[in-house]
C-alpha cells in the first residue's frame, strides 16, 4: 500500500484532522487525508446522503443514531470534522464530486420532517459550482451492480498514482487500492451513473419528494 501511505503522509502534513486523533479512528483520518488529495470523487450512497453533502442537522441526526453512547461533545466535534470537509468543495483547486444517490436515501426521513426538508432543499439546489453533481437511481431502475451497499472512490491528479475505494462499515472502513477491486467498483460506479436519472431530473424528483414531506 505504498501509494497510499504515501498519499495520506502528503495530506497530514496539512492535516488539520488529525486535531480531532482522539475523536476519529485511524480509518477516518485516513480517508479525509485521501479525500483532500483527490481530483475526483465517485460516491454511491446506499442509505445516507453523503458526508459531502449533509446539513448540519442531517449529520448531527445520523452520527447521534450510529453511536448512542457517545457524549454530546463528541457528537459535536464529528459535525465539526463532517462540515469541515465541506470546504474542500470551494477550492479553486478542489476536486469534482460526483454522487449517485439511492432514492430510498432521498426518502428516508432523518432527523425530522423539517431538518430533511432542509437537507433536501440543499441536494435540490441549482448548483454554482461545476464540480458538484447529484444523480438519483430510481427505484425504477430494478436491480443493479451496487445492492450491496455505499462505496466512494478517489481519483488522483498525479501520473502514477493508482486510485482508492473506500467502504465504510459499522465498526470501521475498507481501504482498497488493488487494481481488480478499482475495476470492479468503477465499472459498477459507472453502470449505476448511467442508470440514473439526469442531474435536472433528479433535482425535480428531490424538490417534489421535499414538497411531501411539509
Amino acid at each position: 500500500m505504498n501509494g497510499l501511505l504515501d498519499i495520506a503522509r502528503k495530506a497530514k502534513e496539512r492535516g488539520w484532522w488529525e486535531s480531532y486523533g482522539a475523536t476519529l479512528p485511524t480509518e477516518t483520518r485516513t480517508m479525509i487525508g485521501i479525500e483532500t488529495e483527490a481530483s475526483l470523487i465517485s460516491t454511491y450512497a446506499q442509505a445516507l446522503v453523503p458526508g459531502l453533502l449533509q446539513t448540519p442537522d442531517y449529520a448531527r441526526a445520523v452520527i447521534r443514531a450510529a453511536r448512542p453512547g457517545d457524549s454530546q461533545e463528541i457528537i459535536d466535534q464529528r459535525v465539526e470534522v463532517r462540515l469541515a470537509r465541506q470546504a474542500l468543495l470551494d477550492e479553486e483547486h478542489g476536486p469534482q464530486l460526483w454522487a449517485v444517490i439511492n432514492e430510498g436515501v432521498v426518502r428516508q426521513i432523518v432527523g425530522s420532517p423539517k431538518i430533511m426538508e432542509a437537507q433536501l432543499g440543499s441536494l435540490a439546489e441549482e448548483r454554482d459550482r461545476q464540480n458538484v453533481v447529484v444523480q438519483v437511481l430510481p427505484f425504477g431502475a430494478g436491480e443493479h451492480p451496487a445492492m450491496v451497499g455505499s462505496f466512494s472512490l478517489y481519483s488522483f491528479p498525479a501520473e502514477g498514482e493508482t486510485g482508492v475505494a473506500y467502504i465504510e462499515t459499522m465498526n470501521g472502513a475498507l481501504i482498497l487500492e488493488q487494481a481488480h477491486d478499482l475495476e470492479t467498483y468503477g465499472d459498477a460506479f459507472d453502470r449505476i451513473r448511467a442508470m440514473a436519472l439526469s442531474p435536472r431530473d433528479s433535482r425535480n424528483l428531490i424538490r417534489s419528494i421535499a414538497a411531501d414531506t411539509i
